[in-house]
């Protein structure tokens, strides 16, 4: 019963993060907040409120992909440090240069999940992505391993 008791661990911390997320986070996140790049694979994300304050605690899941000229998708990896930042990496590159728009795309926010409504263009085509909460044009990724994170 190892696993059961390993399971219940996981599964407490996680409510105890969205609670403590929910307590803190009184707004929902939207673009205005502030990305920084770290290194040749990483970046920093502080998440920002409607009137573009930063945030001052974490509990949001983000997405974040950079997308090249050529439409491939290169996922990253998001670290939530429960203070409003999060870290964003690219794991492997398989030594290639990757080059492409980078979008960080808010998923869940304030303990409620998915909040915005996509709108659509004539003929149901989606017209934007409305939760990009940050974007950076022409990044360039290269390198094996996240490093000094």
């Amino acid at each position: 019963l190892g696993w059961l008791e390993e399971a219940m661990k996981i599964s407490r911390a996680a409510y105890y993060r969205g609670e403590k997320a929910r307590a803190c986070n009184q707004t929902r996140t939207m673009p205005g907040g502030v990305l920084k790049r770290i290194n040749n694979t990483a970046w920093k994300f502080h998440s920002a409120d409607s009137n573009k304050q930063l945030k001052p605690c974490g509990g949001d899941d983000y997405y974040v992909m950079i997308r090249t000229s050529n439409q491939w998708e290169h996922s990253a990896r998001v670290t939530d440090h429960e203070d409003g930042t999060y870290t964003i990496w690219f794991d492997r590159t398989c030594g290639e240069q990757i080059i492409g728009d980078m979008y960080v795309i808010n998923q869940y926010t304030i303990g409620i999940g998915m909040i915005y409504a996509r709108p659509t263009s004539p003929g149901g085509v989606p017209a934007t992505i409305p939760w990009v909460v940050a974007k950076a044009t022409g990044v360039v990724i290269q390198g094996e391993v996240k490093g000094g994170l």
